[in-house]
């Protein structure tokens, strides 16, 4: 039996772990069961379905995607300050850029901001 080889039309599944600029892991993917999806069907990014392109079952990748690639250009004068006091349950919390945390408004629970 000869070993899938990634490419058109190939059902790929794959597990990750992402790392910051620093080599701290910041997010990990270890599900029982990798999600699956269609090589060029594009739930997945280009940059990554490229670089998945003629791997073999069970082979590790290593890559680094240029932040811009992978969430879109950041626009630094659409920043805003939210007070903590606003946030849903947030007294005391500790937080780091980019995290989604939960707003109050004046009439009560908002949306979620970054």
């Amino acid at each position: 039996m000869s070993e899938l080889v990634i490419g058109a039309a190939t059902v790929v599944g794959f597990r990750y772990d992402l790392y910051d600029g620093s080599a701290e892991r910041i997010e990990s993917d270890r599900r029982a069961d990798p999600a699956p999806f269609l090589f060029g069907d594009r739930s997945v990014r280009a940059t990554l379905q490229e670089a998945l392109r003629g791997k073999r079952t069970g082979e590790d990748l290593f890559m680094t995607i240029p932040h811009g690639q992978v969430y879109g250009r950041r626009y630094p004068d659409r920043a805003r300050r939210v007070s903590v006091k606003r946030s849903d349950g947030a007294r005391g919390a500790k937080f780091h850029p980019g995290q989604r945390v939960g707003r109050r408004g004046d009439d009560g629970p908002g949306g979620h901001h970054r």
